[in-house]
């Protein structure tokens, strides 16, 4: 078996009721649905019960996790009524009703205190109102505040087979001083009622005490010997916690491997795909090498050819400005001869006046000739009359 308690009050246990499939119990100051927990390894078997937690955060995760079990975010007492809970930062385990206790062990820690109302009920009211079977065990561990609990139930009517009880002054369960290990317990303010009530101590595992009620003392005989692993075959939940995390570690690493493996064949790839991208690439520095070649060649032709252009721009620029100064050469020999043109054409007009004179004085001469010859012709004829 796997052990999550505290102090392998679970391993105990389960020396009673090693062969029961169901059961019921009562965990007071359940802390946590697995860590440090009594009760985690018979709700796994298939067991239901009861946890009093009265601290905010651990019930919280108590009613996540123990769906068939009843979480009751109380305190229990001697009595009914509303008090205020001490709770260590980080070590919500440690809170307290006594506030010095609290005080104390944060100091010791160098860790801060919440203080908050919680409601309190007794052990005899919720047996009354929740339990409609049978009790296994019942397990109290309430940080100093066991007798309040203890004095708030009804023995008589209430007998668990089995009693776990925390039975050291909180916070001093481990022996410093041997010459004063006395000074650790704080039984002897409640075991009386225990005994009074019809139960046997049984086992003492330097943390709890165990209880087992008088009807069935044949049940003492599961606690001769202390808890060996050889004997009651079990380990603890850190180191199982411990394996799993090594094995998720290991599996975690097979897959790191195989992954690698796999982007190892990837990249072998990609590096092959990048040799002949750079033999490529190579081939065409090689191809933009000679086109750039023949770019420069090009390049130094049109520069060439731009000198060239250059002489030829300026060869031209002076054969124009040769041109302009024909052409003004031109301009006014043009106009020289519009002006010679203008004389000639009024000499024209004077030729054709003078013309159209000597036409009419040719006219008349004509007339006055063809008259005299007409004057001749009659005076021949007269004379051959």
């Amino acid at each position: 078996m796997i052990s999550y308690a505290q102090n392998l009050e679970d391993v105990v246990l389960n020396r009673v009721f090693k062969n029961k499939d169901k059961g019921f119990y009562i965990d007071v100051g359940a802390h946590d649905p697995v860590e440090l927990s009594v009760t985690k390894h018979f709700y796994d078997l298939g067991w239901r019960g009861i946890n009093i937690e009265p601290v905010f955060s651990s019930h919280a995760k108590i009613e996540k996790e123990r769906k068939r079990d009843i979480n009751l975010n109380i305190a229990l007492g001697r009595k009914e009524e509303n008090l205020t809970i001490h709770e260590v930062e980080r070590r919500p385990d440690l809170s307290s009703f006594d506030k010095d206790t609290v005080e104390a062990i944060a100091q010791k820690l160098g860790a801060g205190i919440s203080s908050y109302s919680v409601e309190v009920r007794t052990l005899k009211e919720i047996c009354r109102t929740y339990c409609d079977e049978h009790i296994d065990f019942l397990k109290i561990d309430v940080e100093g505040y066991e007798k309040n609990v203890i004095q708030g139930a009804d023995w008589k009517k209430y007998r668990p087979t089995i009693l776990v009880i925390e039975s050291t002054v909180p916070n001093m369960c481990v022996i410093e001083d041997w010459e004063s290990a006395e000074i650790i317990e704080n039984w002897s303010d409640w075991e009386s009622i225990i005994l009074k009530a019809g139960y046997i101590l049984v086992y003492y595992d330097g943390l709890n005490r165990y209880y087992v009620r008088k009807e069935d003392e044949h049940l003492k005989n599961h606690f001769y010997i202390p808890i060996t692993p050889l004997q009651d075959r079990f380990e603890f939940f850190e180191q199982r916690k411990k394996i799993n995390t090594l094995n998720d570690l290991r599996e975690g690493l097979k897959r790191t491997n195989q992954e690698l493996e796999r982007k190892t064949i990837e990249l072998n790839k990609m590096n092959i795909e990048l040799e002949q991208r750079n033999v490529e690439l190579n081939q065409k520095h090689e191809e933009l090498e000679r086109r750039n070649v023949e770019l420069n060649q090009k390049h130094e032709e049109l520069e060439q050819r731009n000198v060239d252009l250059s002489q030829m721009y300026e060869e031209l620029e002076r054969k124009y400005a040769e041109l302009n100064q024909k052409y003004g050469e031109l301009e006014q020999r043009h106009a020289e001869l519009n002006r010679k043109y203008v004389w000639l054409e009024k000499k024209n007009a004077e030729l054709k006046q003078m013309n159209s004179v000597s036409e009419r004085k040719n006219a008349d001469l004509d007339r006055h000739i063809n008259i005299l010859r007409a004057l001749i012709e009659e005076e021949r004829f007269l004379k051959k009359l």
